[in-house]
């Protein structure tokens, strides 16, 4: 299993052949092509030559609280299963990912893991005032997406500042223009992380304690960072999550868990306010913060709401 995938020669064709129509479409299939490996190598053959109840046996392994991740990937493998017929590639002359509709890839899904990536307000402040984290800054990144401050590669988060915030009205001004209401508390911790110098990584293995740039934003870059963009500002948060995740060793601490805890709790109050579900699950002012659901249907059976 040395290869970076199995029947590489042939899955580097046909991401050649993706690159071309999309760069994107690119990284998700190479990204995915890792994932289905190690069952390619258990079953001793391309995943274009999978049955349907070896496709299906595979989904199920994957464990995924995620039913819009199936449909990706199911797709993504369609198309290539498509180009492997093209190809003369498949034994069977048959694309079995194209016998296989939404309803059935939601039997595959892990809804109890779904759950379990939900957190409640309590709960986050709960952790976020322990021991376990250490700096002012990892309390706002989790808050902040709890309460729907995200936008594109993290901008809105990345680009907060304390001149942004008006104190009486708790009203904060996004990059890209988004005005929300926030919280004291994360109000509060913006600012005391907009003047923390010093950022600490009790896992590292190189050093505990590092020094932050001088900028005015509210989440600071290290001093000796040589790149300063909004995509490595992006991935850089995530790396601080995924130490989260690690120090308490809560699965929720992932920029999409995160915000739809923030939107469940949202929801439930609005219906405990006398709101119906469809009308919480419209509601114009979730829209705004979290954005919009895709599929109510299929949001509710994800997260037990009836």
């Amino acid at each position: 299993m040395g290869d970076l995938y199995y029947n590489e020669d042939f899955k580097f064709q046909y991401l050649q052949y993706s690159q071309g129509r999309n760069i994107h479409v690119k990284t998700t299939v190479d990204v995915l092509f890792r994932r289905v490996k190690p069952i390619e190598y258990k079953l001793g053959k391309d995943l274009y030559d999978f049955t349907t109840k070896e496709i299906l046996e595979f989904y199920k392994w994957l464990s995924t609280p995620s039913l819009e991740s199936l449909m990706v990937m199911n797709n993504q493998f369609k198309l290539y299963t498509v180009y492997a017929l093209e190809k003369r590639m498949v034994k069977d002359n048959q694309n079995h990912y194209a016998e296989i509709d939404n309803s059935t890839l939601a039997k595959c899904v892990n809804y109890g893991l779904a759950k379990n990536r939900i957190i409640t307000r309590k709960e986050l402040i709960d952790i976020l005032e322990s021991e376990d984290i250490e700096n002012i800054s990892d309390r706002v990144i989790a808050l902040a997406l709890f309460e729907g401050i995200a936008g594109k590669e993290l901008v809105e988060l990345n680009h907060m500042e304390p001149g942004d915030i008006n104190k009486k009205t708790q009203m904060i001004k996004l990059y890209g223009g988004r005005e929300l209401k926030i919280s004291e508390k994360l109000m509060n911790w913006c600012f005391e992380s907009a003047n923390e110098y010093n950022f600490y990584n009790s896992l590292s293995k190189k050093a505990n304690k590092y020094y932050l740039s001088t900028d005015t934003r509210v989440i600071k870059r290290l001093s000796n960072s040589t790149v300063d963009t909004d995509h490595q500002r992006h991935k850089t948060i995530n790396r601080r999550l995924d130490a989260m995740i690690d120090k308490t060793n809560c699965f929720a601490f992932t920029v999409g868990s995160l915000k739809e805890s923030g939107r469940l709790e949202m929801i439930k109050g609005l219906i405990e306010g006398g709101m119906d579900l469809h009308a919480a699950l419209t509601n114009k002012e979730m829209i705004y913060r979290y954005g919009r659901i895709p599929s109510l249907r299929r949001y509710c059976i994800k997260y037990g709401l009836d």
